[in-house]
């Protein structure tokens, strides 16, 4: 094996927001030239690493550190490298609100060893210096390592930051390590490429300027702020940007993949953003605070299917960058602020419980006695495993066949949010696995579109001039919204294929039964059935009454919030409009009907029977 000795940089990309951030443009104060010149200070410290060992082995690399000190966070153990106190990062934070590091050093102990089946690769040196490449949306800070001869090696991105001033301690915590171009083709598989393979954390000591000591109070901040979701000032945050990996590979043919997910506050209120078990606040009297949850698809023979969906990210902290106003305070999401949430902490057992503790349609969980609280004294003392638990996982024979399209979605709930439609985002995806089908690649995004993946399939609210499609939301007043979608097919021989999809958004009841018409003098063959599941014990059962089909649930798998079920069937008849109809499960067996195309019932010359004369 030969063995190269590479000098390592790690690069901080602090985009300065001083010149854009909408809230210092229009702040004006006796002393904010003052604050702008202020110069903060974060020196030594340390900076944290745990690397995705079992995804890195999938693609056959291993990665370790010289560094024998280790920290246990959130539940993992990390590599502690020392970072010198000889070396500092000047911040800018006018009225103690970060918007800056234009310039410092920082001089880390110790290095990492990268083997592959070809080499083996030593970084020394590590230093973390300023940069202006590699921001994303929503984002005021990312990392760029390079090596001596200043090749980048990985970046350090999605980073939450705070500013620490009581205990005079810089944080840059929960960042994703990822792949670049150039460190992918160094380990000769260019398909890692933008990979996250781990995460990172990192703390410095933090030096306040006495400019600041004569600030009083918080002069960033509006009096009428918070201003609290109403009748006049809506609540309304948009998901405005997305992107997908694999995680991990749980063996079976089973494979782990997490979004990262940037969203921003469009409305006029303000949106709580408290931790789980931190107390009660305004203006829930609770520990309010959003929900992430992510999800696959493809179309398959005309199909739409959903082939994965994880549990439910509890949101705890938010960056605010880019704000409207600026009030210091990360657990509330102000006018025009943005957050990320990294692919690493996405993944995190931490914060990931189980989906059916929600209500969708009012935002609401109960803390207490929750997936967290296993002994309901109001502590969290239980994390999601570190393989698959409440985590998305979808089967390679799912995936295998790139002649089909795959869609992939990620939605924020927040409670009160005026338009659950623009939370929620999705986009597509080529899929392609390595040599060894170990591991797959998330390869040409398609456009982020907002709304749910299913938008892709048949335009919501819509019905084909020529009757071949159709696509319609409805809201079950205090009850929640879905989709119910069709695509008709033509075939030969006077054969119509009818595919239809079933998508239940923030329904609360559950639904546990679907009637669609098929009159019954129409030929009826085919039928395909498809949930979330590879469980045919719970498949639904299909029975045909008079001039209906009635699907119904068994074994309890019925389409909860965030589910999408399809199904299909061949038959002798062309489209008309109509109705398909839903039942709740939860709600005293409520039915109600949506908008649709189906099998044409006034034919007369079928029914009949006039098409049995021969002449």
């Amino acid at each position: 094996m030969k063995k190269i000795l590479i000098s390592l940089c790690l690069v901080i990309n602090f985009q300065s927001s001083l010149a854009t951030a909408p809230w210092l443009q229009s702040f004006e104060h006796a002393q904010k030239k003052q604050q702008l010149n202020a110069k903060w200070q974060a020196d030594g410290g340390q900076i944290h690493f745990r690397f995705n060992h079992d995804l890195l082995k999938d693609w056959g690399i291993q990665v370790n550190s010289t560094s024998k000190q280790t920290k246990v966070i959130k539940g993992l153990e990390h590599q502690t490298h020392h970072i010198r106190n000889t070396s500092a990062l000047t911040l800018q934070a006018p009225f103690g609100v970060l918007e800056g590091v234009p310039e410092g050093t920082l001089q880390l102990v110790g290095g990492l060893e990268w083997n592959t089946l070809q080499k083996q690769m030593i970084h020394n040196n590590l230093r973390i210096v300023t940069t202006t490449k590699h921001l994303n949306v929503g984002e005021m800070i990312s990392l760029l390592v390079v090596s001596e001869d200043n090749t980048p090696l990985f970046v350090l991105d999605n980073i939450h930051t705070e500013l620490d001033k009581k205990n005079n301690q810089f944080h840059a915590r929960r960042m994703d390590i990822r792949v670049t171009k150039e460190f992918a083709k160094l380990l000769g598989e260019p398909l890692l490429t933008g990979l996250v393979i781990g995460e990172a954390h990192m703390e410095n000591n933090l030096t306040i300027p006495p400019e600041y000591a004569s600030i009083k109070g918080v002069p960033t901040c509006p009096n009428d702020r918070p201003l609290w979701p109403d009748s006049k000032n809506t609540a309304d945050v948009a998901l405005i940007n997305m992107t997908w990996q694999q995680v991990r590979n749980l063996g079976n043919g089973n494979f782990v993949f997490a979004p990262n997910a940037t969203l921003k506050n469009v409305g006029e209120a303000d949106v709580a953003w408290y931790g789980k078990f931190t107390g009660n606040y305004d203006p829930y009297n609770n520990s309010q605070h959003p929900f992430l949850f992510w999800s696959a698809y493809r179309e398959v023979d005309g199909r739409f299917e959903q082939i994965g969906l994880s549990g439910i990210k509890h949101a705890f902290y938010t960056l605010n960058t880019n704000c409207t106003y600026n009030c210091g305070n990360n657990h509330i999401l102000y006018k025009g602020c943005e957050d990320v949430y990294s692919v690493s902490n996405n993944d995190g057992g931490s914060y990931l419980g189980p989906k059916e503790e929600l209500e969708a349609f009012t935002g609401i969980w109960e803390e207490v006695g929750s997936f967290f609280d296993q002994d309901g004294n109001g502590i969290q003392d239980n994390i999601s495993n570190n393989t698959d638990e409440n985590r998305l996982i979808v089967h390679d024979s799912d995936i295998i066949d790139s002649n089909n399209d795959f869609y992939f979605s990620a939605w924020y709930l927040i409670r009160d949010d005026i338009n659950i439609f623009n939370t929620m985002g999705h986009r597509s995806y080529d899929l392609i696995s390595n040599q060894q089908g170990t591991a797959w690649s998330f390869n040409n995004p398609g456009t982020l579109f907002p709304g749910p993946a299913s938008d892709a399939y048949v335009t919501p609210n819509t019905t084909a001039q020529d009757l071949m499609s159709a696509s319609y939301r409805s809201l079950q007043p205090q009850e929640g919204h879905l989709t119910v979608a069709v695509k008709v097919i033509e075939l030969e021989d006077g054969l119509y294929r009818y595919n239809y999809m079933v998508e239940n958004h923030d329904y609360d009841p559950q639904v546990s039964e679907i009637e669609v018409t098929l009159p019954a003098f129409a030929s009826y063959a085919d039928f395909v059935w498809s949930d979330i599941d590879h469980d045919e014990n719970n498949d639904w059962q299909v029975i045909r009454q008079e001039d209906k089909l009635i699907l119904s649930s068994i074994n309890g798998n019925y389409i909860d919030w965030g589910m999408l079920f399809s199904f299909s069937f061949t038959t002798n008849v062309p489209p008309e409009i109509g109705t398909l109809t839903l039942q709740g499960e939860e709600n005293g067996g409520t039915t109600f009907s949506v908008q649709t195309v189906h099998p044409k019932v006034n034919d007369l010359i079928f029914k009949d029977s006039f098409d049995a004369i021969v002449l």
